[in-house]
């Protein structure tokens, strides 16, 4: 489905649609950027991240205290639900022990309330993590000044890597999971609890200080099941063109 004029993507368990290339989405001023998936689960862009207008659009995030964030939240991500979180991202700068979207998790929240891409302390490494409990990595890094496509999914159920799978894109798609994706942290034995305080964050992997990540963001979205690779490889050979891949 094309979403208000935009591109064609998969729209099956789309829970949230955030892209700055679409002036409905984002104006390319102002601290609202609007959830194209019609649920209303728009950002919040809070300390001030910019729009750059290079590859039709992305927002800037600085890697201090720039973030989105959407609260609480959305029920429907909430618990242990089966996740898709995908984009195309463009990083600016070193980054360890941090990350650039979350949903759920808080420093209030407790182990295993959220899921994000915190990376441990494994510079610009691709992760995928379950808050202060489980942490996988691809061993592969986002390159410095380039936009990559990116695929996290997550299957209900314990946080282990048989449930994860990490997906990266530059013009043709790697999957990472099971054994291909190493352990950090301990592999968990409970489900998730994704909690309601902790929102959708992009910049950051939480509300909380001290997170955030020196990324661009041109596009993300969050699927309430997991995508099939025709489905992702649909979504970013949709996309793909703004980026010379």
């Amino acid at each position: 489905m094309s979403y208000n004029n935009g591109p064609k993507i998969v729209n099956d368990g789309l829970v949230l649609y955030l892209d700055a290339a679409n002036p409905r989405s984002y104006s390319g001023s102002g601290t609202t950027w609007s959830d194209l998936s019609g649920n209303g689960y728009n950002g919040a862009l809070t300390n001030g991240p910019t729009f750059n207008a290079a590859n039709q659009g992305s927002i800037v995030f600085d890697g201090v205290n720039d973030l989105s964030s959407s609260t609480p939240t959305p029920t429907i991500l909430q618990g242990n639900p089966n996740l898709t979180v995908m984009g195309f991202y463009y990083r600016t700068n070193n980054f360890s022990l941090k990350g650039f979207w979350g949903i759920g998790g808080s420093n209030a929240g407790g182990v295993g309330q959220g899921i994000c891409n915190w990376n441990y302390n494994n510079t610009n490494q691709i992760a995928i993590d379950s808050w202060s409990e489980s942490t996988f990595t691809t061993g592969q890094t986002y390159p410095l000044n380039t936009w990559i496509g990116v695929a996290w999914r997550k299957i209900a159920g314990p946080m282990t890597r048989a449930n994860c799978t990490v997906s990266i894109f530059n013009g043709t798609m790697t999957n990472y999971t099971g054994n291909s994706l190493t352990v950090l942290r301990s592999e968990s034995s409970t489900n998730l609890a994704i909690n309601s305080m902790g929102g959708v964050t992009l910049g950051s992997i939480s509300v909380d200080t001290g997170y955030c990540a020196p990324v661009n963001v041109s596009n993300h979205c969050i699927y309430n099941r997991v995508l099939s690779d025709a489905e992702l490889l649909e979504n970013f050979n949709t996309l793909k063109t703004r980026f010379g891949l």
